[in-house]
């Protein structure tokens, strides 16, 4: 199936549900946690703050610079981790900042395999047709400083209105902070 794929088909004549395993692609700064330490010492296994995956979705962990690369093939094997069925991973925090914001839904991982840093390297990967970089994450600002214009101003439903100037331009896929996942949206020109 494609990335990210979950589909509803028929199975053995009958219409029912079923469900794929998604591929993700989540990027790991190891200048902030030490990830290769946390999966030694747990025997194989993290938890990772991340919704939305499903047990046996599979997990790359995409090492952020300078190395840039994808070091780890993972199994979801659980989710909607508690904080009291978390491992305990403090330790491996490096910026202790992000560790005390890293409160929210974990899911458990399992270490699948350990990939080669040179067939998954950034340059590799645009050999094979990604673009710019596996995942960069901007924010919107408040809409309520930009004057009326006509140029769009989204928010989590669509299109709240039209302002003046813009954040970002070119391709860029929109996600919601808040409402649904279903409302992701695609732009390729200013806004």
């Amino acid at each position: 199936p494609p990335l990210g794929a979950r589909n509803q088909g028929v199975c053995g004549g009958v219409m029912g549900k079923f469900s794929f395993m998604k591929y993700w692609i989540v990027p790991n700064n190891g200048q902030k946690f030490n990830m290769e330490s946390a999966v030694r010492a747990n025997n194989g296994f993290v938890d990772w703050r991340i919704k939305n995956v499903e047990i046996g979705d599979i997990v790359f962990m995409y090492k952020t610079m300078p190395d840039g690369c994808i070091k780890y093939m993972m199994e979801v094997v659980k989710t909607n981790l508690s904080e009291h069925n978390r491992l305990n991973q403090k330790s491996f925090w490096i910026d202790k900042a992000s560790f005390v914001q890293g409160i929210g839904i974990y899911a458990r991982f399992k270490l699948v395999e350990v990939l080669d840093e040179k067939v998954l390297s950034i340059r590799a990967l645009r050999n094979h047709g990604i673009k710019g970089n596996v995942l960069t994450i901007k924010y919107g600002k408040d809409h309520k400083q930009i004057a009326d214009g006509d140029i769009p101003i989204y928010v989590s439903g669509g299109i709240m209105r039209y302002g003046e100037r813009s954040l970002y331009d070119g391709s860029s896929i929109l996600i919601p902070r808040k409402g649904s996942l279903k409302n992701i949206m695609f732009a390729n020109k200013l806004f």
